[in-house]
């Protein structure tokens, strides 16, 4: 090991025990990739009043998003969230959960994050009614006011 540093198949498949395996797929212009690939297939995160994510879920009926553009049908309070934090949201709308709508957040002021659903095809979606989860998870170091 030069440099002292580890062996990669090593390191994931003995160390970290995650369900490693090596994956094989066509190349676009010819010939194969072979690559390591990591299953993680739970997210949890630890709720630390002032310092750790914070969530909220919201019942919502959207309107329909028409084609190539995006709306913001939700703005959701989430305490503790602050300019620069990362947002994570999900929506469970049958209209959503089977169209290929994108849906995004973003922190616009202290507590206040807005959701935005993106639609990229040629034809208006209805998410139907369902239920948004927002989670804000809060980046280190200084932000912009």
């Amino acid at each position: 090991m030069p440099n002292g540093g580890i062996i990669f198949d090593k390191a994931l498949a003995n160390d970290l025990s995650v369900g490693v395996d090596q994956v094989e797929t066509p190349a676009p212009g010819g010939g194969t990739m072979i690559g390591d690939q990591i299953n993680l297939t739970t997210f949890a995160f630890f709720k630390q009043p002032g310092t750790g994510a914070s969530k909220e879920g919201k019942a919502l009926t959207p309107d329909s998003v028409p084609a190539n553009s995006s709306t913001n049908p939700a703005t959701v309070t989430v305490v503790g969230a602050k300019k620069g934090d990362m947002v994570l949201a999900t929506y469970n709308g049958a209209g959503y959960l089977t169209s290929a709508l994108q849906i995004y957040g973003k922190v616009t002021a202290d507590d206040t994050v807005a959701i935005f659903f993106f639609n990229p095809t040629a034809l208006t979606v209805n998410p139907g009614s369902g239920v948004l989860w927002v989670i804000v998870l809060p980046i280190p170091g200084p932000r912009q006011a």
